[in-house]
């Protein structure tokens, strides 16, 4: 077990978790952990609000977070395949080199249909053939999203129409390929969520905020407005250990952006390509 129940005689501290419900409906609407240090709280070294990690179930981080990134990458995997293959066969057609953009590629297979493009284009039969599969699968990948959908089923719609699959059987591929990744340093998960998700869950590391000490109450009868939040658990000290190092290691790193983390992964990443040999 991650977790101990609390009673309502203890006073806050270090890795309890505060839910916060909204007054009118009962739903739940914020999860939260609390990341101030044990010794702060206890000096009252920590003015009127105590410093909180946001923790999201771990179902809706994979539809939502994990989907939405991998969402942007496939988009932008597809959009750039589609301008290399249009900038080819115009640098043919031109004997030279194309100054086509990426706009200006969207709004061509936007205006034109691709049997137009492809006599633009002066193709045979075979680069015609390829080329209209490639714009046909593009337009309907970026049109065939709803707006109610999540990003794990808007990722999954544009798979299939790829792939040529089930959407259902593409949710299913996308849920294995999460299970077999590595997820971020930025995030700590954890085997469920008390009261909230028995699924798991996915303390966000970055997305720190603050909890005035004043809304913060004990008894479920005590909980009055929407700003008041609900303490119910507490994570035993192992795993709260282990979460402030986590965040104490990322926040380390003091004035570096997203973008250096990106770059600093990629190179990691880049060793593949050099000639150890």
């Amino acid at each position: 077990m991650e977790w101990e129940q609390m009673s309502p005689d203890v006073e806050i501290r270090q890795g309890d978790l505060l839910i916060e419900r909204n007054s009118s409906t009962g739903q739940i609407e914020n999860t939260l952990l609390v990341i101030t240090a044990d010794c702060d709280i206890s000096k009252g070294k920590f003015g009127s609000y105590i410093a909180a990690l946001r923790i999201t179930p771990l179902p809706e981080y994979v539809t939502s977070n994990w989907a939405t990134t991998k969402l942007s990458k496939k988009i932008a995997d597809h959009t750039t395949q589609l301008h290399q293959v249009l900038i080819k066969h115009h640098g043919k057609l031109l004997q030279g080199v194309s100054s086509l953009t990426v706009d200006a590629v969207i709004n061509w297979i936007q205006q034109e249909t691709a049997a137009e493009i492809c006599l633009a284009l002066a193709l045979e039969r075979k680069d015609s053939t390829k080329l209209t599969k490639t714009i046909e699968n593009y337009l309907a990948a970026i049109t065939c999203v709803e707006e109610h959908e999540t990003p794990l089923e808007r990722l999954a719609r544009i798979n299939s129409v790829y792939n040529g699959s089930d959407v259902l059987l593409e949710i299913s591929k996308l849920i294995q390929s999460a299970q077999n990744e590595v997820f971020p340093e930025d995030t700590f998960i954890l085997s469920d969520i008390p009261n909230v998700s028995a699924q798991g869950g996915v303390v966000m590391l970055r997305e720190l905020v603050g909890v005035h000490i004043k809304s913060i109450k004990y008894r479920l009868s005590e909980v009055a407005a929407d700003s008041d939040v609900l303490r119910t658990h507490r994570l035993i000290p192992q795993i709260k250990y282990a979460i402030s190092q986590s965040f104490g290691a990322l926040y380390s790193r003091i004035g570096l952006s997203k973008e250096y983390e990106n770059q600093r992964k990629a190179t990691i990443q880049n060793l593949t390509n050099y000639k150890w040999i």
